[in-house]
């Protein structure tokens, strides 16, 4: 029995024989069943002399692939199996290395994922309700909130919703606590003045995070119009509409609504005294037929 295993050779004096006996047969399986055991290419090629018929049934029996063959071609049929083992070991190789390089790299993602998560949750403010009722000066009704919802982000809906971080990162699907969380931060953080753009940004995004979880859509909607700006100087929805239209915020119409968010989305285009009175009349008219839909 000569053996080749991937890259090692047998040589001549490792080279074992076995005679045609009863107990050399078994040996000489016993030795062929343990590389199989071991995943090996078990092939057996014999030249054909006077016994070859017995021997092939012998082989065959014990499950193995079996091949006649003239001495001239012995060392060619063993090259060329060497190559097939060879190639699949390859093969095989390959198929391990991509594996554990996709399951290191599925690991770091997941761990860096967990970091960042940690890491802008700590950035983020911590939102006080007590601040939150000093600086909100008006309560809207469901109605109103669905207009402000639909103006701000085109979706009647204003809940807000609890998004995986880099989902929430990539979408912005809730400005509103976006918003919040700016103004928040503007009001109650004092290194709002003092720090770079791209850490001011990281905290406002942890604070929004923040605001997700644990505040009310509508302390937040009721947060963001009582603070946000109506031109003219106008900071708030009481004092906007007591200024464009003398009176209570409780007391407008759906149309005079929809015209004073129109301006805290842009003061200089929807100026509800300087501006293009008619873009604001097709803009409120578009709206609330929407809305009423």
């Amino acid at each position: 029995m000569h053996v080749r295993v991937e890259d090692k050779i047998e040589n001549l004096s490792e080279i074992k024989q076995y005679p045609t006996t009863a107990s050399g047969y078994t040996k000489f399986f016993e030795r062929i069943a343990g590389y199989k055991a071991a995943d090996f290419a078990a092939k057996i090629g014999v030249e054909s002399i006077g016994n070859t018929r017995f021997f092939k049934n012998q082989v065959e029996k014990a499950g193995l692939r079996f091949k006649i063959v003239i001495c001239a071609q012995c060392k060619v049929e063993l090259e060329r199996m060497e190559s097939v083992v060879s190639k699949k070991n390859i093969k095989s190789l390959i198929i391990k290395i991509f594996l554990c390089l996709l399951l290191f790299m599925l690991l770091c993602c997941l761990c860096l994922y967990i970091f960042l998560n940690i890491y802008i949750n700590k950035k983020g403010i911590k939102i006080k309700y007590e601040n939150i009722k000093n600086e909100t000066t008006i309560e809207l009704t469901e109605k109103q909130i669905e207009i402000v919802s639909y103006i701000y982000t085109n979706n009647k809906n204003p809940k807000l919703k609890k998004l995986p971080l880099i989902t929430d990162f990539v979408f912005s699907k809730n400005k509103m606590a976006y918003i919040m969380a700016t103004f928040y931060f503007e009001k109650n953080d004092e290194r709002n003045k003092k720090i770079r753009t791209m850490d001011r940004r990281i905290i406002i995004f942890g604070t929004m995070r923040n605001i997700e979880k644990n505040i009310n859509y509508k302390d937040c909607y009721n947060y963001v119009i009582s603070n946000s700006y109506f031109g003219n100087g106008i900071i708030g929805l009481v004092d906007a509409s007591k200024y464009y239209f003398d009176k209570d915020y409780n007391c407008l119409s759906n149309e005079e609504f929809i015209e004073l968010i129109l301006t805290a989305i842009n003061p200089s285009r929807y100026n509800i005294k300087l501006g293009n009175k008619r873009l604001i009349e097709e803009k409120v008219n578009e709206i609330s037929k929407y809305i009423n839909e």
